[in-house]
């Protein structure tokens, strides 16, 4: 092909090529209004369900300290009538100098467990026990079975520890 042929095809191509793009007269700079508003629900919505996991998985640990508490309660108790001829303290006052460093307390209310020496009304020949917290997750499967182990325990959503039979 001859040289003039090549450049006027060459001029006709890139005619035609500035002829089609047309500079854009819009100059996006930021967000619309839509584009912020999902990426603020988005955000919402993640803090939602990262509180509410965090405040399931708070009260969960709260329950699992309740029951080890009990159960340092109850190791306590074992310890304390061993050494009192096989009864058991009236009250938990009696163990906690001895057997305990500090009576542990419920992690949110901060309040005492509940002790109940058996029979109820002993003063000094307590044979038995129940020791009794109400947990946050009142569907927990231990709270039945803690129970169905203590013969005699109060019913209700309680979870119970009481001396191995």
């Amino acid at each position: 092909m001859p040289k003039s042929v090549i450049s006027s095809l060459f001029t006709v191509y890139s005619s035609k090529k500035s002829v089609n793009r047309q500079p854009s007269t819009v100059n996006r700079n930021g967000f619309t209004l839509v584009e912020l508003l999902i990426v603020i629900v988005v955000i919402a919505l993640l803090v939602g369900i990262g509180s509410f996991a965090y405040t399931t998985a708070q009260a969960k640990a709260r329950d699992s300290r309740r029951k080890q508490d009990l159960e340092a309660i109850k190791a306590a108790l074992e310890l304390a009538r061993q050494d009192a001829s096989g009864v058991y303290p009236s009250t938990l006052s009696g163990i906690s100098s001895s057997y305990l460093k500090v009576l542990p307390k419920d992690p949110k209310t901060g309040a005492d467990y509940i002790y109940t020496p058996q029979p109820t009304s002993c003063t000094t020949a307590c044979t038995s026990y129940f020791l009794q917290t109400t947990l946050e997750n009142s569907n927990d499967t231990a709270i039945g079975s803690s129970q169905t182990n203590c013969a005699g325990a109060p019913s209700g959503s309680y979870y119970v520890v009481c001396p191995a039979k």
